[in-house]
């Protein structure tokens, strides 16, 4: 397994992505093994001078994303994360090198290793099933009157071939079976499916994002095709989800491997206990309109850059075609790998270009 680094922190919306991890006291995977959990503090080197910020508002987060982005940015500096460890609570700073490069960051770590993205899903049904031999089991947020008697993880791939919507089942009493979709508390991307997925659902919306980011670039940064820029160049861009369509895109649908019955929102690392036949679990499940309502209502296109090449430019790719035909827009100039993605977000940065359609 890759350990994470600097060079990794500069890809995607990574930086965003540790201060959101580390704010939220958040579970990192050792290089060791096991789990540590962020304890909201960092401590930064800085011309051999050592500080240590304590992230406790959201002010403090921006300061944490500020400093950890300079610090980044400079090969000399750097910082450490304050680390508490899942089995020994022993509290250390850890260096970027002794934490795994997970696939929050990009990575990919072993399934059988318990890390990477199949981590929670996993320490679910561990966690359900484990309660379920003890006896009686009931998770009230499913239902208050219907036990629960086993948890799997859904196989295989959705009918659009790709990773279905539903994580997990879990099997009731009465012989139903609820789908549940997995997130992390500090997930980056919510549902989606992907550009297949989100085609899917409806191909007019996905018209009109590629034909709202085609103008923007064309007529607002004044891109042609082919041309060569800088990365920072382009910013990351939302666009606002019709309100007729999250919730379809919050469950998914059938050809996409849901409906999805419930959320999980919860830390990576899942932690239960059992209070007589009720079972309690670190984190929460949301039925659809629960979770809409928790996202105030609104859901974003997040369009973002990936997999920058070394030499941080971008190539604008307006007539090569993705899969399902729209236009690469973003890819490595040498490699012509595409550096475009399209995520689900349920909020935007004051950093974006927002744009209508």
């Amino acid at each position: 397994m890759a350990a994470l680094a600097k060079s990794e922190l500069l890809k995607r919306d990574n930086l965003e992505k540790i201060a959101n991890m580390i704010f939220d006291g958040a579970a990192f995977d050792l290089i060791a093994g096991k789990t540590a959990i962020a304890t909201k503090k960092i401590k930064t080197i800085v011309d051999n001078k050592q500080t240590i910020i304590h992230a406790r508002t959201a002010k403090d987060k921006q300061i944490l994303l500020s400093t950890i982005t300079l610090i980044v940015q400079n090969k000399k500096d750097t910082f450490e994360i304050e680390l508490k460890h899942t089995e020994t609570n022993a509290i250390k700073f850890y260096r970027l090198s002794d934490l795994v490069k997970s696939k929050e960051f990009g990575g990919v770590a072993s399934k059988s290793s318990g890390l990477g993205s199949e981590r929670q899903e996993l320490g679910l049904i561990d966690a359900i099933n484990d309660a379920c031999r003890l006896g009686r089991t009931i998770i009230p947020a499913i239902s208050n009157s219907i036990p629960v008697i086993a948890a799997v993880k859904q196989q295989g791939l959705s009918a659009l071939k790709q990773e279905p919507y539903i994580d997990i089942n879990i099997k009731l009493a009465n012989g139903s079976s609820v789908g549940i979709s997995c997130k992390g508390s500090s997930a980056p991307s919510l549902a989606g499916g992907g550009g297949i997925g989100l085609d899917s659902i409806s191909p007019k919306l996905m018209i009109d994002v590629y034909t709202a980011l085609e103008k923007y670039l064309s007529t607002e940064l004044k891109l042609k095709h082919g041309d060569k820029v800088l990365a920072s160049v382009i910013p990351d861009i939302g666009i606002q989800i019709p309100e007729n369509l999250i919730e379809k895109i919050i469950v998914g649908t059938k050809e996409m491997g849901g409906p999805v019955d419930y959320m999980y929102i919860g830390p990576m690392n899942v932690q239960s206990s059992k209070s007589g036949s009720e079972l309690k679990l670190n984190g929460e499940f949301y039925s659809a309109n629960e979770y809409i309502q928790k996202l105030g209502g609104k859901l974003f296109f997040r369009i973002r850059k990936r997999d920058i090449a070394s030499s941080n430019m971008i190539q604008i790719e307006y007539q090569k075609k993705n899969k399902s035909g729209y236009p690469l827009m973003f890819v490595q100039p040498n490699s012509q790998k595409t550096n475009l993605r399209i995520v689900v977000a349920d909020k935007t940065a004051p950093t974006w270009k927002i744009l209508t359609i």
